[in-house]
């Protein structure tokens, strides 16, 4: 019982490192277009710096972790 959760956990982990690697891909993607294409650079560059930098916070640098309740 106690590998099936860890398995669980395991593979909820998994999916989420991958939506959030497919997401800053999304939006790595349209900043270059963006880039390429736009005027006002500095104002649209900014705005979707802003998503990518959450993103990396919250998953890579394990912010929100930092809320939670359980000890270490």
């Amino acid at each position: 019982m106690a590998q099936a959760e860890t398995y669980e956990r395991r593979r909820g982990a998994m999916a989420l490192g991958t939506a959030v690697f497919i997401g800053l891909i999304v939006l790595d993607t349209i900043e270059f277009v963006v880039a390429r294409f736009a005027d006002q650079l500095l104002l649209w560059m900014t705005l979707l710096a802003l998503p990518q930098a959450g993103l990396i916070l919250w998953f890579y640098m394990h912010v929100r972790q930092l809320w939670r309740e359980e000890g270490h």
